[in-house]
């Protein structure tokens, strides 16, 4: 230097032994009495900025590294120096400024050509940065750093092999270098090769026990291996040696959610956001438990937060696009679920999601490709097998009916997530299947929650009334609500006060209006989360909470699950077990619930002495009186009917209405369409066993009325198994048209068997499918019994039990009573029959 022989220069040697002994605060001292004397003493400034950097003061250092450029502005150190402060601040673009010219003076210099591309990897920029490790590498191949750097670049690229390769090398080169066995045994995780991951692990935290990162991959392999309670603990060490490390706040969340601990995991996933607020990962699986608790507005905006911070985001898209579904914000779920797909096509949520939008907007067939294509990678992706089957179903595509039923059925055998319940009872017609499958179903999705503490009995209000909760999305035009309607106006309020909840689709339906009317209070409850709701029944103080769901579309199981009431009770939304702890009882009758299938439920029983369904008498039928011709039905012939969605249609009962059309070859069926696409294949099956596809008839939709209207040109009526009709069979009743059924295993298989009997028409009660088809046959040869059934049902009706609306809410109301009657008493819940008066 110039001014290297300076009177300065004693004191800059002073300086500098200071510098190299580690007394940086001396040195620093030293420096700027040198700078005082000879203020364009270059190394001295160079050497201030370098020693105040490594005290960490690095803002200072930026400025001072400044100064250093301005005395000498080759200085290829002093740019390299000021773009490690720079990354050292997370201020990368302008780091990479100063490696550019770091390297533009000194080309050959390794460390710079590391620096910048650990600038690059920062920026996301991983292409370029592994172009810059390999010119490090290529300079110096004995730079264990670069080696280690480019492996975690190569990581990030999903290039677990070679990064493997490199972490290798970089072990190699130094072979006490923890982080690089640390990061080895993240590759080896990737690789699926855990038991070798932790060995490599054991190995950085043996050189040095001390390093947070070496835990936090431990507990990373043990996550991956499936191993969440020693994750646990990994993560826990992880943070006793760095309180604020918040990618191991995080891990402890993902340990306790993998083991269904999610209020913990909450917590921790807050401490992360704490430690660091612009973390995607924690955003995001916050977010996702936030949706499970009902907090959906709350998840939107933590996801929407993680995209902002990570626009590319697949998961984060994928789970906004689910949680946008539920809140009926369909256009913005389709976008995002179509870009976690488009950055991710193998993100099977998506597609799963996607596939359910696309289903409820009709397209079931764009819906099933999206299904199979994540059955196709993973049979026992969660749920996927049922998923796919039961929107096949909605097509009348059997295609894989054989294959997929039989996999759902060694599934749920094996404890597997196969399918949802509903599907379960639509395919497989073993109740012990269909209770483990519901229990499968509620210890993954709605496990009990204890976040509302213990819940006493609350006293009976002052005129000593039952409180009874109705709780359903279905109070509209439903055939929930077509059944039900009735029973809320006819509770006696004497005894009773009557609260509807409402967590349904929108209408301004007539029943809407009807059923909203017909409750003490009618609350709407889409805007509370599962433990909002749950509480503010509590706070209503009811003593019964009734679940018109169960298992179906738009169920509010959370609720259930925190224990909205003391007594809770499943009722004619779904004909099954809900496989809950928490759901005390189901109302049943002694024909749709034997004895020989009371064990298959997991709850208690509420028998009614005639039948367990509720009819609504107020519901008429048109005075339209169509003819068979506009209706599309032959004029002369006779007309077998069955009215239920085609998803309660398998194979076999299509193929035993065929038997039967053989049979009767002047007759027709007539059913529903649901969709083109099905009624195509209903008339391509039947083609296909020897029956013209004109001998099948499909009626269109239309308005309640005229439904009903439509029944009186159909001669019979034919239900399915092993889902039986339910509404439709009692519309058919009530309409005079005879309903034929074959008795199953299970409460969904014997409905049809309830409402004939309490219909006194027991002997349209087959028991075989020969039996079923010969009586179908013989019912259209034998007009004249026919018509004494339908004249039995018209004249008889209003004295039918069926139909004896007013008995039967007393019968419910007696049940209510007596279950209130022993809680109140301290007895424990127990199976209770009602007996007629």
């Amino acid at each position: 230097m110039s001014n290297s022989s300076s009177p300065a220069s004693p004191l800059f040697e002073q300086a500098l032994s200071q510098h190299q002994s580690g007394r940086l605060q001396e040195a620093c001292a030293a420096y700027r009495k040198v700078l005082a004397r000879s203020p364009r003493h270059a190394q001295a400034s160079l050497l201030l900025a370098t020693a105040t950097s490594q005290m960490g003061e690095l803002e200072k250092a930026v400025v001072l590294y400044g100064k250093a450029i301005v005395l000498q502005a080759d200085n290829a150190a002093a740019f390299e120096g000021r773009g490690n402060a720079l990354t050292d601040l997370g201020r990368f673009s302008e780091a990479l400024a100063d490696y550019n010219k770091a390297i533009e003076l000194s080309p050959y210099n390794p460390d710079a050509h590391c620096a910048r591309a650990v600038a690059q990897h920062a920026l996301g920029r991983y292409a370029e940065a592994l172009g810059g490790f390999d010119q490090a590498v290529a300079i110096d191949q004995n730079f264990a750093e670069a080696w280690s750097n480019r492996g975690n670049t190569l990581l990030a690229l999903k290039r677990p092999q070679e990064a493997l390769s490199s972490f290798d090398q970089a072990i190699a080169c130094r072979p006490d270098y923890a982080e690089a066995y640390s990061n080895r045994g993240v590759a080896l995780t990737a690789l699926d090769r855990t038991d070798e991951a932790l060995q490599s692990i054991d190995k950085a935290i043996a050189l040095q026990p001390e390093r947070a990162e070496a835990w936090l991959n431990r507990g990373n392999a043990l996550i991956a291996a499936n191993r969440p309670s020693d994750a646990l603990l990994e993560f826990q060490r992880a943070l006793a040696r760095r309180p604020d490390y918040a990618p191991a706040h995080f891990g402890c969340g993902l340990s306790l959610q993998r083991r269904r601990k999610m209020r913990e995991a909450q917590i921790c996933y807050q401490s992360a956001l704490r430690s660091r607020p612009d973390y995607p990962e924690a955003l995001n699986h916050l977010a996702v438990l936030r949706h499970v608790d009902g907090n959906h507005q709350e998840a939107v905006q933590l996801l929407r937060r993680a995209l902002s911070l990570e626009p590319d985001y697949a998961e984060a898209h994928a789970n906004l696009g689910s949680v946008c579904l539920v809140l009926g914000q369909v256009d913005e779920a389709r976008r995002h679920l179509a870009r976690a797909i488009e950055l991710a096509p193998d993100l099977s949520s998506a597609r799963i999601d996607r596939a359910s939008l696309l289903a409820d907007s009709g397209d079931h067939e764009t819906a099933v490709t999206d299904l199979e294509a994540v059955v196709a990678r993973d049979p026992y992706h969660p749920y996927a097998l049922g998923l796919a089957l039961g929107t096949q179903m909605r097509l009348a595509d059997w295609s894989n009916f054989e294959s997929y039923r039989s996999l759902i059925e060694s599934g749920v055998q094996t404890s597997a997530r196969v399918a949802p319940p509903l599907v379960i009872s639509q395919v497989c017609a073993d109740p012990a299947l269909q209770k483990q499958g519901a229990a499968i179903w509620v210890d993954d999705l709605y496990p009990p929650n204890q976040s509302l503490g213990d819940l006493k009995l609350p006293p009976r209000s002052t005129q000593g009334r039952i409180r009874v909760g109705y709780f359903s999305s279905d109070f509209r035009a439903h055939p929930v609500s077509v059944l039900c309607a009735e029973l809320f106006e006819l509770h006696d309020r004497r005894q009773f006060e009557v609260i509807g909840f409402d967590f349904g689709p929108r209408s301004g339906d007539a029943f809407r209006l009807r059923v909203s009317r017909a409750f003490d209070q009618f609350i709407d409850i889409r805007g509370l989360s599962d433990e909002a709701a749950a509480r503010l029944a509590r706070e209503m103080g009811l003593h019964i909470a009734v679940d018109l769901n169960g298992h179906t579309l738009f169920a509010r199981t959370g609720i259930f699950a925190r224990r909205a009431a003391p007594v809770q009770i499943s009722y004619l939304g779904y004909p099954a077990t809900s496989g809950a702890s928490y759901i005390d009882y189901v109302i049943a009758d002694a024909v749709v619930m034997p004895a020989s299938l009371r064990p298959h439920f997991s709850e208690h029983v509420l028998y009614l002495p005639a039948c367990f369904q509720v009819n609504d008498r107020q519901r008429r039928a048109s005075a339209q009186r169509f003819s068979r011709s506009e209706l599309g039905l032959p004029d002369d012939g006779f007309v077998y009917c069955c009215f239920n969605n085609s998803s309660k249609l398998t194979p076999e009962q299509f193929f035993v209405w065929m038997q039967i059309l053989q049979r009767v070859p002047q007759a027709v069926l007539w059913l529903i369409a649901d969709n083109s696409a099905a009624a195509l294949r209903l008339q391509q099956m039947a083609e296909r066993q020897g029956v013209s596809s004109s001998r099948l008839v499909f009626a269109r939709r239309r308005a309640a009325a005229d439904y009903l209207a439509q029944y009186r040109q159909a001669d019979l009526f034919l239900d399915c198994l092993p889902y039986n009709a339910g509404t439709t069979a009692s519309d058919a009743l009530w309409m005079g048209v005879p309903v034929l059924t074959q008795a199953g295993n299970t409460y969904a298989g014997r409905m049809a068997a309830s409402l004939l009997t309490a219909a006194g028409l027991a002997e349209l009660i087959t028991d075989s499918d020969q039996a079923y088809v010969d009586l179908a046959v013989g019912l259209a040869a034998d007009r004249s019994r026919l018509t004494d059934i339908r004249q039995h049902l018209i004249s008889s009706r209003d004295a039918l039990s069926l139909f004896d609306t007013p008995q039967t809410v007393h019968h419910l109301e007696e049940g209510y009573r007596l279950i209130v009657q022993r809680y109140e008493s301290g007895l424990p819940f127990s199976d209770i029959t009602i007996r007629s008066n």
